[in-house]
């Protein structure tokens, strides 16, 4: 996950406890190399998150598809592609 600061873990808890919260169910994976700086046991980090977000799992898939953007105050269609698909090949198939 890289270098998280606390700015990182200000802004999931914007996320959390923000908007909409009746009708929104935010979940953070993290590895357990990263799940110290969310939980609260690393000595870098002054804030924790709270523990029933957090789930600690080995991800091996970044592309992770079963989630919604935050945010959205009503219904919308979205849809996520790879970001190295180019113009012309989704120009060709049915995604475009």
């Amino acid at each position: 996950m890289g270098t998280i600061k606390g700015s990182s873990i200000k802004v999931i808890k914007v996320v959390l406890t923000g908007h909409n919260v009746e009708h929104d169910n935010v979940v953070i994976l993290a590895d357990k190399h990263t799940m110290p700086y969310l939980d609260g046991r690393s000595r870098s980090t002054k804030t924790r998150l709270p523990l029933d977000a957090l789930i600690q799992a080995s991800i091996y898939d970044i592309n992770i598809r079963d989630f919604a953007p935050f945010g959205i105050r009503q219904l919308v269609k979205f849809s996520y592609r790879f970001l190295s698909i180019s113009v012309k090949s989704l120009a060709r198939s049915a995604l475009y």
